[in-house]
Parts: C-alpha cells; sequence; structure tokens
C-alpha cells in the first residue's frame, strides 16, 4: 500500500505490515508528522526510515517540521547515496535557515549512506537505489514486497533513452508497469 499525505512537496509513505519508509522530507512531510503524532511517535516510541532521492529544497524544506524530530525516545533513520546526507541534514537546522540546532533535536537520529544499486533490505522490502537523470546526485528507489515492485522516480528528465545510456540502471527500470496509490 502506498499513501500520500499533503498537497505540498514530495514526501510519500509506503506501509506494509512489516515496514514502513518515507521517501523525501518536502513539505507534504509536516501534513504527515500531524497525522502520526496522534499514535506513538507523541510517546517517544516510533521509529522512522526516510529515505532521501536528493537535497534541493523542495525535498528538505519539510523536515524541521517533522515534529518526531522533537521528542525523546523517537528513531529518526534517514538514508541516501549521497555521502554528505548527515552535512546537509544538520545543516537545515542551522541559524538562518532554522532556529533550533541539530544538538537540540529530543530524537535519536542516525544516518545511513546506501551504495548505488545494492539492495537493503526492511522489513519485508527490498529497497534498491538506482540513479536518476536530474541536476546534482539525485537517486530514485525501487522498492519490492510481495511479488510488487514500486519505484520512487521523482524529479527526472530521463536523457538516458537506451540499453546503452541506462548502463547498470537498466535492470532496476524493468518489471515496472504501474504505480497506483492508495490514498
Amino acid at each position: 500500500q502506498v499513501g500520500v499525505f499533503g498537497t505540498a512537496t514530495t514526501c510519500v509513505e509506503m506501509t506494509t505490515d512489516k515496514a514502513s519508509i518515507i521517501f523525501d522530507g518536502g513539505s507534504g512531510i509536516r501534513n504527515y508528522s500531524e497525522h502520526i503524532m496522534r499514535g506513538p511517535a507523541s510517546q517517544g516510541k516510533a521509529e522512522f526510515h526516510i529515505f532521501m532521492t536528493h537535497f534541493h529544497w523542495d525535498h528538505l524544506i519539510g523536515l524541521p517540521f517533522f515534529a518526531p524530530n522533537f521528542i525523546p525516545g523517537n528513531t529518526i533513520n534517514y538514508y541516501a547515496v549521497q555521502p554528505d546526507l548527515e552535512e546537509i541534514i544538520r545543516g537545515k537546522f542551522k541559524k538562518p535557515y532554522f532556529p533550533v540546532p541539530f544538538e537540540a533535536l529530543g530524537s535519536n537520529i542516525k544516518f545511513h549512506t546506501l551504495k548505488p544499486r545494492e539492495t537493503l533490505k526492511l522489513g519485508d522490502l527490498n529497497i534498491v537505489p538506482y540513479e536518476l537523470d536530474h541536476p546534482d546526485p539525485c537517486w530514485g528507489f525501487r522498492v519490492e514486497t510481495q511479488g510488487k515492485v514500486y519505484a520512487h522516480c521523482v524529479d527526472t528528465e530521463a536523457t538516458r533513452t537506451t540499453r546503452e545510456s541506462l548502463g547498470p540502471d537498466l535492470p532496476l527500470y524493468q518489471g515496472i508497469d504501474v504505480m497506483y496509490f492508495d490514498a
């Protein structure tokens, strides 16, 4: 099941019975935050997995307003292929961008650098980052579970259109037929 919160910049939640992940921290994550604060996150008993495609403002702008960041006991895991993930996220919690410094956040925040085109298993999800065609490093995510495939492919100009130009990313595009949202 894939759900979408907000009518804002990118923030997509994907859940199964065994896992829940979030793609990007755009302004939509604030609306999502309001929704989840009705549950264990408000008590510091939640864990989140946020996969970042890239670091343009429209994909980061909501992160300082993600309420679980401020609640002791919550764990927030950030994932990205880009090696400067931690530096970028920490930078959003600095003046003049935001008045609360990263060090004052109450949650336990962890950073995970992913290897391109290598599978990460999280619950019943197999998540593989693949390169997109967008200025600055940008990575999509192919998620497989229960015989189904979801591709989180945002901000791509699709300049690579042949088998040769897609290179090692070609197998990750195969088997993706349709995307559906059950909001």
